[in-house]
């Protein structure tokens, strides 16, 4: 694990240049008062001082639903389908980085799932101290 420290300041530049190489997602509170994470724009509004993401991650490391395997009908064949996108998660509470590494644990070792393998390794988690805790 390699840490480095940034200040505000240059995050806009950062965002721009990690969105063009993967999916960059940001903490977003929305009207309601939610904290989730979801893809970053220019016009995205980064929650900083988010308390708790309403759903995490694991969506984007191990989804509800995603195809495995494609089939070509004509040809009788079937190929695995590895869609595993570069991404980069930007200000994960430390709770919710325990929290994948809990998943690896249980989907890496042993007998590897081969899809969350794939996804994690396109994977980049950057971690954040939170400033407000809910009691």
């Amino acid at each position: 694990m390699t840490a480095y420290t940034v200040s505000l300041d240059h995050l806009p530049k950062l965002f721009t240049k990690w969105a063009q190489d993967a999916n960059l997602y940001v903490p977003v509170t929305d009207v309601d008062g939610f904290s989730d994470f979801q893809p970053w724009t220019k016009d995205t509004q980064v929650a900083y001082d988010y308390d708790l993401a309403y759903y995490g991650i694991k969506r984007y490391l191990f989804p509800p639903k995603e195809d495995l395997i494609r089939f070509k009908m004509d040809d009788k064949i079937a190929e695995p389908v590895f869609d595993a996108p570069n991404q980069i998660f930007f200000g994960v509470h430390s709770y919710d980085v325990r929290a994948v590494y809990q998943l690896d644990q249980l989907l890496i070792s042993g007998a590897p799932d081969q899809y969350y393998q794939k996804r994690r390794d396109n994977t980049v988690i950057m971690g954040m101290t939170p400033m407000h805790v809910s009691k």
